[in-house]
């Protein structure tokens, strides 16, 4: 005998992922049964949530490379909104927009920690919203990997000075992160 799928079909583009999940383990089931009916069902289910998750990956992947290609500022409102910064991260962010020029160290410095760690933090802020800011930009010299401390900030020369770049200093304020007055 058949199961009725006819609903199931028309409800799999509203349900979440756990769901989609357990539709599939029955899905699964209906097409290693040994009726004929339960088989095709199996399938035709099988196939729809393939469909699915082929189309909703599709549009994701389509919307990130829109996002891509836009400016600065509207990448880090995106990922700074959809991912707020932890109260760590928000002191990371603070410390560039409240000591504008400041060297890497003093910036570890004025987040209670020692050396680079202010960059190492920034790096790992920035790498947790990679999919909204997009690849981080190449570096200037040979053999150095890429930055997303770069992505965001300014350097000055041989990366003694830090400043937060104007757009991604914006679209923070927007998200109400802002050097104070």
């Amino acid at each position: 005998m058949r199961p009725d799928i006819e609903k199931t079909l028309a409800a799999i583009p509203q349900m979440d992922a756990d769901r989609i999940a357990r539709l599939r383990a029955r899905a699964e089931e209906w097409a290693d049964s040994d009726d004929p009916d339960r088989q095709e069902a199996g399938r035709a289910v099988g196939e729809a949530i393939d469909s699915h998750t082929v189309d909703a990956t599709e549009a994701e992947s389509s919307r990130l490379d829109r996002l891509a290609e836009t400016g600065l500022e509207p990448r880090v409102a995106v990922a700074f909104g959809t991912l707020p910064p932890t109260d760590g991260e928000s002191l990371i962010l603070r410390a560039v927009l409240n000591r504008p020029g400041e060297s890497p160290r003093d910036l570890s410095a004025a987040i209670g920690a020692k050396d680079q760690a202010w960059r190492t933090r920034f790096e790992t802020m920035c790498e947790r919203r990679k999919e909204w800011l997009g690849a981080p930009p190449a570096s200037d010299a040979e053999g150095d990997s890429p930055s997303w401390a770069a992505l965001m900030c300014d350097f000055g020369p041989e990366d003694a000075t830090v400043t937060m770049k104007p757009e991604a200093a914006s679209a923070l304020a927007r998200l109400g992160i802002r050097a104070r007055a």
